[in-house]
């Protein structure tokens, strides 16, 4: 059964069940209406005739011995006391239903059914029932013809208005249930046509409700997910660039001097064990990624002297940075508090960021690495003083395999990876990674890791 019409079957049933309570409860308190309209056109009357009865009760040591004497045809004092009221004769029976006093004699000492009994006025004395009068219609047929006719009315009336509501409801459900399901419907449609169509088409929102944000969810999600597929069609595009330039270069020069029987020069081994190198790194760094990406990533953190933890690989930059004619400045305090980081990964951070400011710094450049603290974090910065970057490129700078238009070149460019990876670093420690550049000005890097934060002693 479809979702639309489980809503409608759901809807209806609602409405015929509240339709028969409702029906059920009108027809009830009309009946009872109707009773006490009957009790009412009667009252003044039942009354004279009950302080008469109740007199007559008392009068004669609580009994109703002779009672029927009282239902005379002659003309008697109490007859002419009743007046107007014994022009409607009254039947009085006793509380166990026996017919006490009747204008026909042959009715008395017969018994009444009980329901015919609980239509009844209840004569009472010391709050105990001594007998009912019944009102002379009561035993008339047509009477209760007529009592059934109007409920029988009254009920028709109410079966036709739960009939009538429930058609309403029918068209009501049918027409909520089909604008609820159409963005079900939706996006059922785009859910299947994902694995077909090139690019993701979003559904239509109808509103502002839980089917609203599913479908508002659904097209982040797809959006999320096209934008995944690109990246990585973008990936293996990259990959297979990097890769194919260092093995073309290697292949046509091998091939070369097979063709010629030649022995290879050093120079041309050096230049080929260099496109190896770079090779071997690529892959390395798609292996970090794919660690990070999968989660794998395992850090051993430990309390770090910044300062002494610098200066060990120091060296390693400090030779680079002379290779290419770059200053190279470090401000570090001695009272730097320790720094809670994975050793390899933090020098993985700091070789990575100080590297990519030196690629994109001019001869004669500085690059400048400054730590500090906070209540919260242990903050390094890196500055250079090179190229910089437009709005544009910041945007993209944790983008796996984006190089700025300045450094698409492959010699100086790098592989794409470093600043994405070092990102990922940055967040498998709970960290910040934040970039400022201005295009001619320089770009700073600034990275915040979470302070070490001793464990409460308990007790």
């Amino acid at each position: 059964m479809s979702l639309s019409k489980k809503i409608s079957l759901v809807l209806l049933s609602v409405v015929t069940i509240g339709g028969l309570l409702i029906g059920g409860l009108t027809i009830d308190s009309t009946t009872r209406s109707f009773d006490q309209y009957l009790f009412e056109t009667r009252q003044s009357e039942i009354n004279e005739w009950c302080d008469i009865y109740l007199d007559y009760y008392t009068s004669h040591n609580n009994s109703w011995k002779g009672v029927e004497q009282l239902n005379v045809s002659e003309e008697t004092d109490l007859t002419i006391y009743l007046g107007q009221a014994y022009q409607r004769p009254i039947v009085l029976v006793s509380k166990d239903g026996r017919i006490l006093v009747h204008p026909q004699r042959n009715f008395i000492g017969l018994t009444v059914n009980a329901s015919l009994l609980n239509h009844g006025f209840p004569l009472e004395k010391n709050d105990k029932v001594i007998g009912y009068l019944l009102p002379m219609d009561y035993f008339d047929h047509k009477f209760w013809v007529l009592e059934e006719s109007f409920i029988r009315n009254v009920s028709r009336s109410v079966i036709k208005g739960i009939l009538a509501t429930n058609l309403i409801a029918a068209l009501i459900a049918l027409i909520l249930s089909q604008n609820m399901v159409r963005p079900l419907r939706d996006l059922i449609k785009n859910v299947r046509d994902m694995g077909t169509n090139d690019h993701f088409v979003p559904v239509a929102v109808y509103s502002d409700d839980e089917i609203g944000e599913l479908a508002g969810a659904f097209n982040q999600m797809g959006l999320e997910i096209e934008k995944n597929s690109e990246a990585r069609t973008r990936l293996f595009g990259d990959i297979s660039h990097e890769l194919r330039t260092p093995l073309a270069a290697i292949g046509a020069t091998l091939e070369n001097k097979l063709l010629r029987s030649e022995a290879l020069p050093p120079e041309e081994i050096s230049a080929l064990y260099d496109e190896v190198l770079r090779m071997s790194n690529l892959v390395k760094e798609l292996q970090s990624i794919s660690r990070l990406d999968a989660g794998h990533l395992e850090l051993s953190k430990t309390l770090i002297d910044f300062k002494s933890f610098f200066s060990e690989f120091f060296v390693l930059m400090e030779a680079d940075a002379a290779s290419r004619n770059i200053r190279v400045a470090i401000h570090i305090p001695d009272d730097l508090p320790y720094c809670y980081a994975d050793s390899e990964r933090l020098k993985q951070i700091v070789l990575n960021l100080v590297s990519n400011a030196m690629r994109y710094s001019d001869d004669g450049g500085q690059v400048t690495l400054t730590a500090s603290a906070d209540d919260q974090y242990f903050i390094f910065t890196v500055q250079d003083t090179g190229v910089g970057m437009n709005p544009q490129d910041m945007a993209h700078v944790f983008d796996r395999f984006y190089r700025s238009d300045a450094s698409r070149a492959r010699d100086t460019g790098g592989s794409g990876l470093g600043m994405a990876i070092t990102k990922g670093l940055v967040d498998a420690h709970d960290g910040i990674i934040q970039v400022a550049s201005k295009p001619g000005e320089g770009t700073t890097f600034t990275v915040r890791l979470p302070l070490y934060e001793a464990p409460e002693e308990e007790g």
